[in-house]
């Protein structure tokens, strides 16, 4: 079962391990219904007991299992694997606690070589996984803030000088080009 955040209206945060699509529960600090399950925060996959039980026992569901009753569903999944160059077979399982949207094919996951996938899809989408497949993902920085673009009339305004200068800025589109970036660079609004 994955673990997810569950976040209220009244900022009380809290990590639960529940099984997927379960009712989201009320806020145990207000009582709200407002608490709001966010995505998972931690695939908790396979202790080793629920690899050795194996795909479509008591452990993880086989393609078919997962989606039983669902053939419209089924089709579709098996129509986005083979445009991703996935093959399924009848014992290759489906894990939805690494699945990053419904009928993902990514979390299908070949019998043969179960964790190896699981720890691959993890790595590919940075996905955390605790238990006999590890991964911890990589914190990424996020990008620097900018402000708003520069005024496309304030951008020429500051170009014409240089333009006039040099009147043969503008025959030379690569100089022109690179004249504006310069001038953008210079003059845009920074965020810190």
């Amino acid at each position: 079962m994955p673990k997810y955040d569950y976040l209220c209206q009244c900022g009380y945060r809290e990590e639960q391990i529940r099984p997927v699509g379960a009712k989201v529960l009320a806020c145990p600090a207000c009582g709200q219904r407002a608490f709001r399950q966010q995505f998972p925060t931690r695939v908790n996959l396979a202790t080793e007991n629920e690899f050795a039980r194996g795909i479509g026992r008591a452990g993880m569901e086989t393609v078919g299992q997962a989606f039983r009753g669902r053939p419209g569903a089924l089709k579709r999944l098996l129509a986005r694997a083979r445009r991703a160059g996935i093959s399924v077979s009848a014992h290759d399982g489906y894990e939805k606690s690494i699945a990053r949207f419904a009928e993902d094919p990514l979390a299908i996951v070949p019998h043969d070589r179960p964790r190896g996938h699981i720890k691959e899809v993890c790595r590919k989408t940075n996905q955390p996984c605790t238990g006999l497949v590890e991964h911890t993902p990589v914190e990424h920085d996020p990008a620097p803030e900018t402000g708003p673009p520069l005024a496309e009339d304030i951008v020429r305004k500051l170009m014409h000088p240089h333009v006039r200068r040099d009147p043969g800025l503008r025959k030379n589109k690569a100089k022109l080009k690179k004249l504006r970036e310069d001038v953008i660079n210079k003059h845009a609004p920074v965020s810190v």
